[in-house]
């Protein structure tokens, strides 16, 4: 198993470093085209369940074309599993109309703002994945998530039509009080979960302000490996009336709301650069489902340290549902050796899941590394 891993990743390396810098071409009529993609392989094994796997996470391929400073239209397609093995899917296909530098438009299939991680990359995220409580939005199905996400815990089976993204419309602005205080905005407007014809749209908000450098730009990062001073300060506020959740083949209609509070910090010191990122979230579903409803936090801290192309992390997360049976909390550690910056990198991890007794899930502990491609 270990020469397997060693192996993957040397090919994987082989392979991805002459893409790091994608292709970009040159259409006229002040047109471009840009392509890129993302390459996320791994390897994990689990203690409790004495199981070992190799599993691609993430194999996707993206396409942007500007025209002018006016109009972007994105599309991105990812290999994942099927019934039958894997299959190719759709999952961006939007337009962003640029109405002046700060006020954009976007319409189609992309990521509703319904807490930061659901607007960070999954290109540069910093623990391997997500924290399993930012699973607890609608956009990922209201589910708690432990070993590495492989694992689902209090499931609300809220899951829209097009999983993950959502299609709809989002108005997003960003601008600057002064040079060290500067805000960005969302409001959008999705189809979301429809249960039937009562069911009303699904309605996300989000503001955020940071303090000294601004992120720039719809999209967040998790670390940005000492290019940024800043400290920012976000509220998302997400809900649909009359939602529908669809749990073991049971399906109830729900008032579905859910806020996230979250902070994130990269400062750069003497020999490095601390990145720390918290959130604390609440899902309301109108007491219809108590065991996917609650309120949870995460907590993760990196410190980049370029001596040595290294970030060693922690995070921590928490998750009280209003049963007992969806409480659970994870702790995993481990670290990242950037080849080539966000673009390329390896990273490793260890995790220990801590479930309720009552959820019929076993404490566990689990192991993932994998190589982490973007271009």
């Amino acid at each position: 198993m270990r020469k397997y891993v060693v192996l993957m990743l040397l090919v994987c390396f082989v392979v991805a470093q002459p893409l790091m810098a994608g292709a970009k071409f040159d259409l006229g009529n002040d047109a471009k085209l840009s392509l890129g993609g993302l390459v996320q392989v791994q390897n994990g094994w689990n203690k409790s369940y004495n199981t070992k796997s190799s599993s691609v996470r993430r194999a996707r391929v993206k396409m942007v074309y500007d025209y002018k400073d006016l109009l972007s239209v994105v599309t991105q397609t990812e290999v994942g599993a099927s019934s039958g093995g894997r299959s190719l899917k759709l999952i961006d296909a939007y337009a962003v109309l640029k109405l002046n530098k700060n006020i954009h438009i976007y319409n189609g299939m992309h990521l509703a703002p319904a807490n930061r991680q659901n607007i960070t990359s999954s290109a540069v995220l910093m623990g391997i994945d997500r924290p399993g409580v930012v699973y607890k939005s609608q956009s990922w199905g209201g589910t708690g998530k432990g070993v590495f996400n492989s694992v689902s815990i209090g499931s609300g089976g809220l899951i829209n039509e097009v999983g993950v993204r959502d299609n709809g419309v989002t108005l997003f602005g960003q601008d600057s009080f002064n040079a060290e205080t500067h805000i960005k905005y969302y409001l959008g407007v999705y189809n979301g979960n429809k249960g039937y014809s009562d069911s009303g749209e699904r309605i996300t908000g989000r503001v955020q302000v940071n303090l000294k450098d601004a992120e720039a730009g719809y999209y967040c990062k998790s670390t940005y490996l000492g290019e940024k001073d800043t400290v920012a300060f976000g509220l998302s506020y997400d809900l649909q009336p009359n939602a529908k959740g669809v749990v073991n083949s049971t399906t109830y209609i729900a008032d579905y709301k859910y806020v996230s509070l979250d902070v994130f910090a990269e400062k750069p010191l003497a020999n490095g650069t601390i990145s720390i990122e918290g959130a604390y979230s609440t899902l309301d579903l109108g007491d219809t489902y108590k065991v996917a409803e609650g309120k949870g936090y995460y907590l993760q801290v990196g410190y980049y340290m370029p001596e040595f192309n290294a970030q060693p992390w922690l995070v921590y997360e928490n998750w009280q549902a209003d049963a007992e049976a969806g409480d659970y909390s994870a702790v995993k550690l481990g670290g990242t050796y950037f080849l080539n910056g966000n673009s390329l990198n390896i990273k490793a991890g260890i995790e220990k899941f801590m479930p309720s007794a009552s959820s019929g899930l076993a404490d566990t502990y689990s192991g993932m590394c994998g190589i982490y491609a973007a271009f």
